[in-house]
């Protein structure tokens, strides 16, 4: 697998933030890393569901190179349903 590292945009909650990941990196770590950008600290990576353009979720268990992630692509990242921190 090539180690080149290349750059990935999440966008979380509607606004982008580049991501520099190689392929042998896992996405779970892209995910936090967006998360930590992004300043949304409140909720663990794994309530979290990436989703590609298609909108076809993406597995954050997986390395970028094996879900076919390329350069450029853009994903998003939204909490997953029935995932929420406000009060009623």
């Amino acid at each position: 697998m090539n180690d080149k590292n290349f750059k990935i945009t999440i966008i979380v909650n509607g606004k982008p933030f580049e991501i520099e990941v190689a392929a042998d990196d896992e996405i779970g770590e892209a995910v936090r890393k967006a998360l930590e950008e992004s300043g949304n600290s409140g909720q663990s990576a794994d309530r979290w569901e990436l989703r590609d353009e298609s909108g076809q979720t993406i597995d954050i268990g997986k390395k970028i190179g094996e879900s076919g992630i390329k350069e450029g692509a853009k994903l998003f990242l939204n909490l997953k349903a029935g995932v929420g921190g406000g009060c009623v």
